[in-house]
Order: structure tokens, then C-alpha cells, then sequence
């Protein structure tokens, strides 16, 4: 997805993938790791930053608004309203990758939060990278956690690194 300028993609965005690359290595290839904060939130960086850039693969379906892009440029801290997981891949297939966004309103009134400069407000995006499986879900809805209703429930406690990521995580967990 061509959606950031050069001197971004060289500047800020390459320092990051340069500081998560010694975390993200192990996982990607399976070896038996363990994160701190400091280095989850590294990755929470990261995955934040692959968000942002592949919501721009149909600008229609954009779920992130422009002051929450330029905040995290500026911050690294990745919006309230995404929740961010990783998992080990135990299947054959090792890259996918899989992004879905709508919009919701629990009321006559519409969204709440309003959309902003946005067409959807929830978002899931999955992407397998050799032995670890990626999930960030993204909801700018007022006191609602799409997970909170999933049907595997438990599942995501236990592998979600952002926000308030634990002390310590092992990976591969299944």
C-alpha cells in the first residue's frame, strides 16, 4: 500500500522497524522468546504502524482519523481504542493476511463516537507472518469491546499485548 510520504517511509517509520526487528525475528520464525513491556510495547508500535498504513488499501473503509495517525507519528502511543494480540501459528500456512472494516450505530442518532473524517468504526485486521499471528481490533465505540462478545471467550485475554501488556510474555503460548 502506497500511502506514506518517503521522507516518513526513510525517516520515523524505518528507525521503528529497525527497533522491533530484534523481537519481531524470534517470533516470526518461532524461537523461544520472552517480552518485556518495553519490547511489547515496541511491537505494539509496529503493528500500530502496519494498521494505519494498510486501512489506506481502499480509502473507503479508512478507520483510523487523520489526528489519530498524526498523534501516533508524533507519540508512538497507538490510539486508546486499539487492542492489539499475537498468537502462535500452528497452521501450514505461513503468510495471510485478512482486513475487515464496518460501521455501527447503537442508536437512531448514529455513531458514538462520531465518525470524524471516517467511514467506519470497527475494524479487524489478522496477519500471519511465519509463526506468529497478529490481530489487532480496532472499535471507536463508546464502552464496547467486539471481543467481549466473541465466541472463544478467554482466548484473546490471554494473548493480547496492548494496551496494559503484562510484565513479561512468553512466546510461542498457545
Amino acid at each position: 500500500v502506497r500511502a506514506v510520504c518517503k521522507p516518513c517511509n526513510n525517516g520515523w517509520m524505518n528507525q521503528l522497524e529497525s527497533k522491533v526487528r530484534p523481537y519481531l525475528t524470534p517470533m516470526v520464525t518461532g524461537e523461544n522468546v520472552t517480552l518485556d513491556q518495553a519490547a511489547l510495547a515496541t511491537v505494539a508500535q509496529w503493528l500500530t504502524l502496519k494498521v494505519m498504513v494498510v486501512e489506506h488499501d481502499a480509502q473507503n473503509t479508512v478507520l483510523t482519523p487523520q489526528a489519530d495517525r498524526s498523534r501516533f507519528r508524533d507519540t508512538l502511543e497507538p490510539p486508546p481504542y486499539y487492542r492489539l494480540y499475537a498468537a502462535h501459528n500452528i497452521s501450514a500456512d505461513p503468510l495471510f493476511f485478512l482486513r475487515h472494516s464496518v460501521c455501527v450505530a447503537f442508536t437512531l442518532e448514529g455513531p458514538n463516537p462520531p465518525l470524524d473524517d471516517t467511514t467506519k468504526n470497527i475494524q479487524v485486521v489478522t496477519m500471519v507472518a511465519g509463526k506468529v499471528v497478529f490481530q489487532a481490533i480496532c472499535t471507536r465505540i463508546n464502552d464496547f469491546a467486539i471481543e467481549d462478545r466473541a465466541m472463544a471467550l478467554g482466548f484473546h485475554n490471554r494473548c493480547r499485548f496492548w494496551p496494559n501488556p503484562p510484565e513479561l510474555m512468553a512466546f510461542p503460548s498457545r
